[in-house]
C-alpha cells in the first residue's frame, strides 16, 4: 500500500484529469459520457490527497482558517446553485444555466 501512496503526484494522472475534462466539455454523446465517467474516476482518485492536504493545512495554520475557507467556498457554490435553479426568475442568472461550453 505504501508504493501507491503518492500516485496522484504522477504527471500522467494530471494528463488523464485534463483530458477527461476536455472530453466532458467538448464532446457530445457517448464520447462526452466517457469523458465524464473518466473525470468522476479522476476526482475519486485525488480526493484522499486533497483531504490529507487540508488536514496538513489545518495543523499548520489552524483548523479555523481551513474551515472558514471551506465554508466560504460552499457558500459560493450554494449561491451559484440557487442561480442555476432559479435562472428564469433572477436577472442575469441565465449565464449559469447549463453552459458547460464556455
Amino acid at each position: 500500500m505504501a508504493a501507491f501512496s503518492n500516485i496522484t503526484a504522477h504527471p500522467l494522472i494530471f494528463v488523464i484529469g485534463a483530458f477527461s475534462t476536455y472530453l466532458l466539455h467538448t464532446c457530445n454523446g457517448w464520447l462526452g459520457y466517457a469523458g465524464g465517467l473518466l473525470h468522476a474516476a479522476f476526482l475519486t482518485l485525488i480526493t484522499p490527497s486533497i483531504l490529507q492536504n487540508a488536514g496538513a493545512a489545518a495543523r499548520a495554520c489552524g483548523a479555523g482558517r481551513v474551515f472558514a475557507t471551506a465554508w466560504a467556498v460552499w457558500v459560493v457554490f450554494l449561491f451559484v446553485g440557487t442561480f442555476t435553479v432559479a435562472y428564469a426568475f433572477v436577472p442575469g442568472a441565465g449565464s449559469f444555466r447549463e453552459r458547460t461550453d464556455l
